[in-house]
């Protein structure tokens, strides 16, 4: 009961009147913050419906309570919680209200600030919440013509700011204070005219004052962080940025002697401490990042070197984030000394140094950053050749690996092994393998080096781990390419005999699939080595059969997937005949199949068959079939043995393991025809007709078997299984017409026909939980492939799937999610590659189709949603591309798809499809504005004038009016006026609907027109202004929406 008297309170619109009272008189905080929260919302969205005496009285109470609070530093400190929120409620009002009706604000407050530290500590805050919410938070919650008023406002303030700033660096020694006031000046940083950063004392007070106390010396080092981040004109401060980076490091060698001191420094610390760790990294990194070349300039490579070297105990630290901070930067600095290295070489026009065959691939990049003779060239080198051993190293031993290949259960209860392609591990290997690719091409012996000194370490080494032989092999596996021919060889020849010699004198099962594992990784990864030496490429291949015949956990699946991994990138030596070969290997492999899988698992023979199917598709065409149909020999039989017993008892076909085998054959077969595609028409044809016969069979097994016990038993396993044979025949055919690049003839004519109807029936006639949403992914590929070619078939299609599918999915989003995206997915590529068999259908249907579009994209599941949306605008063009239906279209469907998509643009539950919904009103306002549409789009008549401009301006309003009670009919008329103007332009089309939906959120009251006015007073004085003030301020505005064109600017007056 409690709490619904609370919440009819909270939300009672004229409840903010109580909090005055409430504040005064409750000893609850938790009171208090539910009535600050009321006067918040009221502020952010009725505050123009409050009459202008109340929202004077509320400025002036939130003023007072926030005054009278701070002064005292008792209660400045007990309510710190309650201020804060406090300090925000005055914010929201300062959006509303500055600087037009509280023009002294930006006085008042640096005049209160003398009054008291807290009260100066305060207004700090004030600040920099204001700032937040003008530079960082206003998108979204702002209109655009408002955030740029503010933010011209807020410049033309800045010198009284900024002599507040002085005053306190000066003058006080209260360290809350000046935390305070270094928070503030961090967000102000990013937008404050350079001159006032570079060209006062602010550098000396961070870098020397504040850096040298702990207690502000993580805030100052992240002011300082922020002006590295500045980039001035070339050559207008360097001297004041080198004196910022001497000082700073200076001061930083005061808390960090040497490299090796950080990772104690960091594991001992506290917070504060690990903080200072991670801001040492963020400020070497983004200071030499952006003005290497200017301390470069000035000889300091001693001081750049000294830094480096801590950046390199850093990156040692025990945290990731740091550490990729750390590797951005190492990636940077090697590739501008690598572009340096190949530009030198090209202006000298020498071949004599030695390059690599890789380095066309690295890019030639401008070298901005390198100094501009040889002699200078070779001594940058020489200086940073002291550090980049070491960062090898360090690489080296930290090396992410290279992939993730999970064991999960899918929904049939099967393992099977799940790639995992975009993980954070997977992006920080790839980072890294480029960087030390860069560093190898700057000292390939030096990586060389290293490598097998740390290998040799492990081998040599009685307390060997597994995960540092891991890591070393991985950073071997990674460099590939980045060395010669001659120079990959001889490496290579070293650390794998290395290996090999490690894995033979090691004991334990174990161990040795550890050694196996790498040595097999490290020759996957060099392709260009393996084809260039087939005797050694067919030992490994031997070695990994064996490896098949190994059960250890792990060692069959690391044997298939690197026999996958090297066919992948060395097929054609396996189909041609090399010296001394009297057969091609692939017909050896074939051969000894059943000998080298026969201890295999399942899920393990599908990746061997998928191998050979890579093999064989580069053999030459006229043995392909032949390859195939040995390749597949095992699996026919077995397919054949499965058939006669089902031909004396079709019963046999419901047992459990029968229908494993039958999913598996399927699904070799499914592997062998996305990999040799047309091929397979010769094996495919071999089981096509039992197919046909067995998927019908399966059907009339299950229809029968929910007959007799009910749809209860849909989910049990018997029926489970005899769908997923049913299923894989689907897949089957989904992946060999995808593949298929031969005559289509053979698709149309022989392949389709006889299956298509089969399945129609069967997904019309079954109930909803055992249709296969997989027919639906099927008809999508047969209308991608076919295209206009099956147009005749697209009514039958509609027939049999659309009133079914419709019936399970309309009552609500979620049922059947796979039945509903792969329908939403085939209606997109009917309209897509099949448009015109749309209008082969009669109104009805063409109605229903459309309807299921809109559906589609009410969904609140993003990928229904997007998918639906990009469907219409898709629609919307061919309609538009063709003058002759685009009328007859539009007067049925203009103003439902208008309305529609104004529902779902103005619901917070579908924000992300904003870029797709914008782009579909603009084409809709462009065709009434431009007049293409050349009917009047209201059948009704419900409207008196014949203009279909006024007849949306009516329609809109109608829409907006009965859903929105805070909205007047000046607002959307207004509103609509400027799609009109802007629909030709979609930056300022886009704009005036991200800005209507901000005003969305307000109630306004009868002095609406307050609205609009504000920015239209001051708009002639920002015009005049603005050139005058970017001179005397040095103005560098953030976002290029910032730049308001005069054009722009006055098609936002209404707001």
């Amino acid at each position: 009961m409690a709490d619904e008297i609370l919440s009819e309170f909270q939300n009672h619109p004229e409840s903010w009147h109580r909090v005055d009272a409430i504040l005064e008189n409750s000893k609850s905080q938790n009171t208090k913050f539910l009535a600050l929260k009321i006067l918040e919302n009221a502020i952010k969205f009725r505050w123009k419906s409050i009459l202008k005496e109340q929202r004077e009285a509320i400025k002036d109470y939130v003023l007072s309570v926030v005054i009278l609070t701070s002064k005292d530093e008792v209660l400045f400190r007990e309510n710190s919680l309650l201020l804060q929120r406090l300090n925000g409620i005055l914010v929201e009002i300062l959006k509303h209200e500055w600087p037009h009706n509280w023009k002294d604000f930006i006085p008042d407050i640096i005049t209160s600030s003398e009054t008291s530290e807290t009260v100066c500590e305060n207004s700090m805050v004030l600040l920099r919440l204001l700032s937040e919410e003008i530079f960082d938070f206003s998108d979204g919650n702002m209109i655009q013509s408002k955030i740029y008023d503010l933010k011209q406002n807020l410049n033309k303030e800045f010198s009284e700011i900024w002599k507040l700033f002085e005053a306190i660096f000066q003058n006080s020694q209260n360290v809350s204070l000046i935390n305070s006031s270094l928070r503030t000046l961090r967000v102000f940083l990013s937008w404050v005219p350079i001159g006032y950063i570079l060209e006062t004392q602010i550098i000396e007070y961070l870098s020397k004052k504040y850096l040298s106390n702990i207690e502000t010396l993580n805030y100052s080092l992240k002011c300082i962080i922020e002006i590295a981040s500045i980039e001035p004109e070339e050559g207008q401060y360097d001297g004041r940025l080198v004196f910022l980076f001497g000082q700073t490091m200076e001061m930083i060698s005061q808390y960090i002697k040497s490299e090796l001191e950080v990772e104690n420094y960091y594991e001992k610390g506290n917070d504060d401490d690990r903080e200072f760790i991670q801001n040492i990294s963020l400020f070497i990194t983004i200071f030499l990042r952006n003005h290497l070349h200017i301390v470069e300039k000035e000889k300091l490579l001693d001081e750049i070197v000294s830094s480096l070297r801590i950046l390199i105990g850093v990156s040692t630290v025990n945290n990731i984030e740091i550490f990729k901070i750390c590797l951005d930067f190492w990636y940077f600095l090697s590739k501008n000394l690598f572009d340096e290295k190949i530009n030198s070489v090209s202006i000298i026009n020498t071949s004599s140094l030695d390059l690599g065959s890789s380095f066309g691939g690295m890019g030639r990049g401008n070298n901005n950053n390198g100094m501009n003779n040889n002699n200078n060239r070779s001594e940058r080198m020489n200086a940073y050749s002291e550090v980049l051993p070491d960062v090898r190293r360090l690489l080296i031993e930290k090396m992410a690996k290279p992939e993730e290949i999970l064991i999960i259960e899918n929904e049939n209860g099967e393992l099977i092994r799940e790639r995992q392609k975009d993980t954070s591990n997977i992006i920080l290997y790839k980072r890294m393998s480029k960087t030390l690719i860069t560093l190898t091409h700057l000292d390939h012996k030096n990586m060389e080096q290293l490598m097998l000194e740390r290998l040799l370490n492990e081998i040599r080494n009685q307390d060997w781990k597994w995960s540092r032989l891991n890591t070393v092999c991985w950073a071997i596996g990674s460099i590939n390419g980045s060395m010669t021919e001659k120079q990959e060889k001889r490496f290579l020849i070293i650390a794998l005999k290395e290996l090999l010699d490690m894995c033979e004198n090691k004991n334990g099962k174990d161990n040795k699939a550890v050694i196996a594992s790498n040595i097999m990784y490290i020759v996957g990864q060099y392709p260009r080595f393996l084809r260039n030496h087939w005797n050694f490429l067919k030992t490994v291949l031997n070695k990994l059969f064996e490896f098949m015949e190994e059960t250890h956990p792990g060692v069959q699946d690391m044997a298939c997937d690197t026999f996958l991994k090297i066919t992948h990138n060395c097929k054609k030596q396996f189909v041609k005949k090399h010296k001394n070969q009297n057969t091609l290997f692939v017909d050896e492999i074939i051969q000894r199949m059943p000998e080298i899988t026969k201890l295999l698992q399942l899920r393990q023979k599908q990746v061997f068959y998928e191998t050979m199917g890579e093999m064989i598709h580069v053999a030459n065409y006229g043995i392909q079939e032949e390859l195939i149909s040995r390749l597949m020999v095992t699996a026919n039989d077995r397919w054949k043995q499965i058939f006669e017993i089902a031909g004396t008892n079709v019963m046999s076909l419901k047992k459990p393991d029968i229908c494993r085998e039958l999913v598996f054959i399927l699904r070799v077969n499914t592997r062998v025809a996305s990999a040799v595609g047309k091929s397979f028409q010769k094996q495919l044809s071999f089981h096509y007709q039992e197919m046909i016969e067995l998927y019908s069979t399966y059907s009339k097994l299950i229809f029968e078997y929910i007959e007799e016990r009910g749809a209860l038993v849909a989910k049990s396993e018997i029926i489970r299984n005899m769908r997923h044979v049913k299923s894989q025949i689907i897949i089957l055919l989904q992946t060999f017409i995808s593949k298929y690049d031969g005559n289509e003839n053979f698709l149309l004519v022989d392949l389709i026909p006889p299956f298509l109807e089969l399945i129609l029936d069967d997904y019309k006639n079954n109930i909803p939980e055992a249709k296969e949403a997989s027919i639906l992914s099927l008809i999508t590929i047969i209308v991608a492939k076919l295209k206009d070619q099956v147009s005749e078939s697209i009514p039958l299609v509609f027939d049999s799937i659309f009133e079914c599918t419709l019936l399970m999915i309309r009552e609500n989003f979620e049922d059947y999610p796979d039945h509903r995206l792969n329908f939403f997915k085939l209606i997109r590529e009917i309209n897509r590659s099949c448009f015109v068999s749309m209008f082969l259908l009669d109104t009805d249907r063409f109605k229903l189709i459309v309807d299921c579009i809109v559906w589609a994209f009410k969904h609140t599941e993003r990928n229904m949603s997007e998918t639906g949306l990009y469907t219409t605008e898709e629609l919307l063009n061919n309609i538009n591309s063709n003058e002759n239906i685009l009328n007859d279209f539009y007067s049925g469907y203009y103003l439902i798809l208008l309305t529609d998509i104004f529902s779902i643009l103005t619901d917070t539950l579908h924000k992300s499809g904003f870029q797709i919904q914008y782009k579909i009103l603009r084409t809709m306002f462009v065709l009434v504005k431009t007049e293409k549409i050349t009917i009047y789009l209201d059948d009704n008549n419900s409207f008196t004038h014949k203009d279909n401009s006024n007849l949306i301006l009516n329609s809109i309003s109608e829409l907006f009016l009965e859903s929105f009670n805070n909205l007047n009919e000046n607002q959307i008329h207004e509103f609509v006026k400027q799609l009109f103007n802007n629909c030709e332009n979609p930056d300022k089309f886009k704009t005036v609907l991200r800005d209507f939906l901000v005003i969305m959120k307000e109630f306004s009251g009868d002095d609406n027109s307050d609205l609009f006015s504000e920015e239209k007073n001051q708009e002639l004085k920002q015009i005049e202004s603005l050139e005058l003030e970017k001179q005397l301020l040095g103005l560098k505005l953030q976002q290029e929406e910032d730049n308001l064109d005069p054009e722009l600017q006055k098609d936002f007056d209404f707001f």
